[in-house]
């Protein structure tokens, strides 16, 4: 049997495993997606070719192994498996020609967030809005917790929360509950960022009630890394919606 030369991106033994299954333009897809690396600029045409060959890759093979795709797939292409899912889920969403049109009005950065809109009539709307407001990245994620968040009737009166009756309900609150921490932390950030940017008149001028600072130390120096460990959930938890979504999909 012949031995198989591997790409010097292809390290990994997931990674390896796959290159053997793919035909000859597969591989070639997957060196085009490799270098220049994907990122949040890159444009969308190139994140629809990696979800197509996504999509095909793990429609071809098994729930349980096209989970693995996924991750072989990030690891060749240097992107987050969670910008695999996306992918996918923008070529289950777009066509080409629409792919080609959104490209010129919105980056990679802010179709990401949109796609994992399940409901296609509120994730038009969002789209919309974001190109015609000029929204950045925050304010468009803004904008979706507040419309997501209302689709859902939360507890009132000190009542406890309506248990989950699903896993994708399940991983729907996780997902707010968790963003809620991250950004209620980074808000604070953010503020002491423009803070120190002032000029010292203006600094001593400003009335603040609270900042970070005001943390016990102990606690001040542990919530940092608490919050990056709770951001790196939440890319798993995305990514668990994303291919939940791709298994009702098929």
């Amino acid at each position: 049997m012949a031995t198989t030369v591997f790409p010097d991106f292809v390290s990994s033994p997931a990674a390896r495993r796959l290159w053997k299954n793919l035909s000859s333009q597969q591989r070639r897809t997957v060196q085009r997606l490799h270098a220049p690396r994907l990122g949040p600029k890159t444009r969308l045409s190139r994140w629809y070719e990696l979800g197509k060959l996504a999509e095909s890759l793990t429609q071809e093979r098994s729930t349980a192994y096209g989970l693995r795709v996924v991750d072989a797939l990030a690891d060749m292409v240097q992107c987050r498996p969670n910008s695999v899912y996306r992918a996918g889920k923008l070529a289950r969403c777009y066509s080409t020609s629409e792919v080609v049109k959104l490209e010129e009005k919105l980056t990679w950065s802010r179709i990401a967030p949109l796609v994992a809109i399940d409901d296609q009539d509120r994730r038009e709307e969002l789209q919309r809005e974001c190109i015609a407001k000029g929204w950045n990245v925050r304010e468009l994620r803004y904008a979706i917790r507040g419309r997501v968040g209302r689709l859902r009737s939360r507890g009132r009166g000190g009542r406890p929360s309506r248990r989950p009756q699903s896993l994708p309900e399940a991983l729907a609150d996780l997902d707010r509950l968790l963003n809620a921490i991250v950004h209620w932390y980074r808000g604070f950030e953010h503020a002491a960022a423009s803070e120190s940017a002032d000029p010292p008149r203006r600094r001593r001028s400003r009335k603040v009630t609270f900042d970070i600072d005001q943390f016990p130390p102990d606690l001040r120096t542990r919530l940092p890394a608490i919050i990056r460990g709770l951001e790196d959930l939440l890319i798993h938890v995305e990514g668990a919606r994303d291919a939940l979504v791709g298994r009702t999909d098929s």
